[in-house]
């Protein structure tokens, strides 16, 4: 392996032109420079005194000047140690001497004195290295004064008035040429580090909002932990995530979006403490740290007033959407004693907020990461468990509220997992959507109801309007309705046997793309049902805006009716409100004659519940459908 320089190591040529290191003052490495001339002078000397004799007086007064040299620059050194603090009239003293001793020379040796110019270039362009461009100035001028004196004072340089000229335009254009090399030299170095402050605040700063990104963050978060573990301080993290974000993005552009992460940021940075850090980490997601001895009510009151000043309605270029934040909180040292802990577990709080609902904070607690130990487990055996066909079929019955007949169907999903069972939909949908399995699991159970559909079709069993629930992340899919069609194309259906079921949040989160796409499903003959209603926003401008054929009373809405006088009440003006909007009705989770009895008397269209029929599976329905058996048990 070939020898590599060390950069650090520094030269004697460094020493005498350039800035010694840091231990050592500009004025002291000079001095000791002037030492070595002072002390090698002297050696050179007594060498000549022994190689060629007795020195003549000549050479005496160049040893005496040389041993006065070396003791002033001893002199210098020693006070410049007492007193480090460089001193302008110091500087420009010890100038004067080099001067004295040179054009002391210069007058001695006569002609033979200009050996000595190089000596001119160490102390003027010396001191304009060493010290700046104003001291190269006054060495320049001490320079060129003192050797005129010198030369002309001698009979010997008078004789030789060209050299003199010479020497005196060359110590003139010396200067200026290194003045303006050193100026060119400021310059390059100004925009070198300028260059480089750039470069380290891209690598350490985000683009859009210009807040420190990920890097920045947790370098500051190593160091404020390391300080805090030392004074036994706290530290709270905030992970920070825009709801419904992408939404806004893929609707209005990423122009818009990025717009509205900088209003963000700046109304984050509003609440916090100048000496506080907030960041951008990716996407719409932010984290802020505080240090120091927090109460949990003062973490929670700092979470609850950066939602209050962050969720909000923005404008931008005549557009105006509202947006809220989810929050996940982790404290050091209780849930995290590193900076990567910290920000997975307030990460991992803030999915826990999400899955709430959004719009809140969670404290992080380790519960949550089993949690999320346990959705990444599914989210693996999901994706093996469609290769091994471990789906089943189920369906839930839906029957006439006054008729007691079985008139459609809602198509359901089950695991049959290999060690844990059969699974409901809770134990793996939530996986499934953090992921883009529910993507995948989406278009197997379409695919499955449309072909046992068929398979009714083909057997004249009644016809049934089934519906299948669709997951709003399908609405984002280009190709989702192309899927539909081929899928009914191969099975043959009559698509009036079809509804999709989506719900509210579908509705708000992703209104843009269901509204181009929802034209195109009614215009291939499939119905449209509205599941869950009344647990989100629940606002009459959606069933005005969208084609919905079905509005779903949720289950929440109808287990204490007739009891509950409130309930009775919103149920009985939801379904005036849809039968007014030519919308039928269908209340979930029935499952008591007397809950029958009052929907009847209220005119609801369908029932949905275990009065009815548990959820089973496909064949165990078909022969349902066949005997009729939910009209014989509700009419007996």
């Amino acid at each position: 392996m070939p020898h590599q320089p060390d950069s650090n190591r520094r030269t004697l040529l460094d020493y005498l032109f350039f800035r010694s290191p840091e231990e050592i003052l500009p004025e002291q490495a000079q001095s000791l420079t002037r030492i070595g001339f002072a002390f090698t002078a002297i050696l050179l000397l007594m060498g000549y005194d022994a190689l060629f004799g007795p020195l003549m007086q000549v050479e005496r007064i160049a040893m005496l000047v040389a041993f006065s040299y070396l003791l002033l620059a001893i002199i210098h050194y020693i006070a410049i140690r007492r007193f480090p603090r460089t001193r302008p009239w110091r500087i420009y003293l010890m100038i004067v001497v080099d001067h004295a001793i040179v054009s002391m020379a210069t007058w001695v040796f006569g002609i033979a004195g200009a050996v000595f110019y190089p000596f001119y270039f160490w102390v003027t362009v010396g001191n304009g290295l060493r010290y700046g461009v104003r001291y190269l100035h006054g060495a320049a001028g001490i320079s060129i004064g003192l050797f005129l004196i010198a030369t002309l004072s001698s009979e010997a340089w008078q004789q030789q008035p060209q050299l003199i000229f010479g020497l005196a335009t060359g110590m003139v254009l010396m200067p200026a040429f290194f003045l303006s090399l050193l100026r060119q030299l400021g310059r390059t170095n100004a925009e070198l580090r300028q260059e480089i402050l750039e470069k380290e605040h891209i690598a350490t700063h985000d683009a859009i909002t210009g807040l420190p990104n990920r890097v920045l963050l947790e370098d500051r978060l190593d160091y404020a932990i390391a300080n805090t573990a030392r004074l036994g301080r706290e530290i709270a993290v905030f992970h920070i995530d825009i709801d419904a974000f992408k939404t806004v993005n893929d609707t209005y552009g990423h122009a818009f979006g990025d717009e509205l992460l900088i209003q963000v940021a700046r109304r984050l940075r509003d609440c916090q403490r100048s000496f506080d850090t907030l960041a951008r980490i990716g996407g719409d997601e932010f984290v802020v740290f505080l240090q120091g001895n927090h109460q949990t009510t003062q973490v929670a009151s700092f979470a609850d007033r950066m939602a209050e000043y962050a969720s909000g309605h923005y404008h931008y270029k005549g557009v105006d959407v509202f947006l809220s934040i989810s929050i996940g909180i982790a404290q050091y040292p209780n849930d995290g004693r590193d900076t990567a802990t910290l920000l997975r577990n307030a990460e991992t709080a803030m999915y826990r907020a999400k899955r709430e609902g959004g719009s809140r904070y969670c404290f992080y607690d380790t519960n949550m990461s089993r949690e999320v130990t346990n959705q990444l487990t599914i989210q693996v055996e999901l994706r093996k468990a469609l290769n091994a066909n471990q789906f089943r079929l189920f369906f839930q019955p839906r029957i006439d509220a006054r008729t007691c007949r079985i008139v459609g169907a809602e198509a359901l999903v089950r695991w049959q997992h290999p060690t844990r069972g059969l699974l409901e939909p809770d134990a793996f949908i939530a996986a499934a959507e953090e992921s883009d399995m529910i993507l995948s699991l989406d278009r197997w159970l379409l695919d499955a109801v449309c072909r046992e559909v068929s398979d009714w079709q083909n057997k004249g069993l009644p016809f049934l309007l089934v519906s299948v629930n669709v997951s709003g992340r399908q609405f984002m899919e280009k190709d989702y309705v192309d899927t539909l069609r081929k899928i009914i194309e191969v099975t043959h259906i009559d698509q009036k046997q079809l509804a999709l079921e989506i719900t509210e949040g579908t509705l708000i989160e992703h209104s843009e793309e269901v509204d181009a796409q929802f034209h195109e499903i009614k215009q291939l003959g499939l119905k449209l049902m509205l599941d869950d209603f009344g647990t989100r926003y629940s606002s009459l401008n959606y069933l005005k805006r969208f084609p919905v054929d079905t509005l779903k009373i949720d289950r929440s809405f109808i287990k204490d009716i007739p009891g509950n006088d409130d309930d009775c009440a919103l149920v009985e003006t939801m379904i005036n409100i849809a039968h007014r909007l030519r919308m039928d009705v269908c209340a979930e989770g029935v499952e008591t004659t007397q809950q029958l009895r009052w929907l009847r008397d209220k005119n609801c269209d369908t029932i949905q519940g275990f009065l009815a029929s548990r959820p089973v599976a496909a064949e165990a329905f078909r022969h349902m459908i066949a005997r009729r058996e939910t009209e014989k048990l509700l009419s007996s």
